[in-house]
């Protein structure tokens, strides 16, 4: 089943604690799209692309 931006922007938060926003916020052609802010320091940024990346599979 295909998760909602909804979905993947909470299971985000809960298992790679990443804040993201999710695309419906924007409208009906947001769905299926998160959003990021990337205004952050290389390092931080990396840590973040870590963490996301350990959950991505099962988003």
């Amino acid at each position: 089943m295909k998760k909602s931006s909804l979905e993947v922007t909470q299971a985000l938060i809960d298992e790679a604690l990443v804040v993201t926003t999710p695309g419906i916020a924007f409208g009906p052609a947001g769905e299926g799209h998160i959003r990021m802010s990337i205004a952050e320091r290389t390092p931080d940024l990396e840590k973040m692309l870590d963490r996301v990346a350990k959950v991505a599979g099962r988003l």
